[in-house]
This record gives C-alpha cells, sequence and structure tokens, in this order.
C-alpha cells in the first residue's frame, strides 16, 4: 500500500462519503425544523440524530432508508419523539405518535 495513487484514491472516497452523510444529516434537520414549524412546537436540541438505516431494494434499483429521530416540545410541555424516514434523498414519512406515547421528562432533583 505504498502507492500514493491508492492512497489518494482511499482518502477521496473517504471525502466522498463524508460530505454525503453530512448532506444527509443537514436535510433531516432542516427536515425537523419545518415540521415543527408546521406544528408550531419546539425543536429541542437542534438535532435530528441517524438512528436506524438499512438498504432496500425499490423499483429504481438498491436504495438505502435511513430513519432519524427528533424531540420536541409540545403545546402541554411534554416531550415528544417524531421520527424521518428518508429513502435515497426522498423524505417519505414523518411519523409523529400520539399523544400517549410521549417521553417523560427528567427530573431534577
Amino acid at each position: 500500500m505504498d502507492d500514493p495513487l491508492i492512497i489518494l484514491l482511499a482518502l477521496g472516497a473517504a471525502i466522498a462519503l463524508w460530505s454525503v452523510v453530512m448532506g444527509a444529516r443537514e436535510r433531516a434537520l432542516a427536515a425537523a425544523r419545518r415540521v415543527c414549524d408546521e406544528m408550531d412546537v419546539a425543536l429541542l436540541d437542534d438535532a435530528a440524530p441517524l438512528v436506524a438505516w438499512r438498504p432496500f431494494r425499490s423499483e429504481a434499483g438498491w436504495r438505502m432508508r435511513r430513519i432519524y429521530e427528533f424531540r420536541y416540545l409540545d403545546h402541554d410541555q411534554a416531550v415528544r419523539i417524531g421520527l424521518l424516514v428518508w429513502e435515497g434523498r426522498r423524505l417519505t414519512q414523518v411519523i409523529i405518535p400520539e399523544a400517549e406515547q410521549t417521553e417523560t421528562a427528567p427530573s431534577v432533583h
């Protein structure tokens, strides 16, 4: 592996992968912000981390399905969790659980 071309190709591939991952993360965060704005709720932590991913077969061939989670504060001040499902570069589903499926905010003692 002393060949500089191989090292440069590996470095280029790593940078390209990092760029794709960061772009997907930024699109997910922007979508979480839009969803929260539409619901008139506060997005918590300004974050939408990737919680699951797997390949799937579509009519167009193999694609990656990614699920991002975001937390928001609803009108009753309860912390809730929403999910964004992406197939390839397309947002295909926004999942907002029913009110009884809440996460309790941590209490401070």
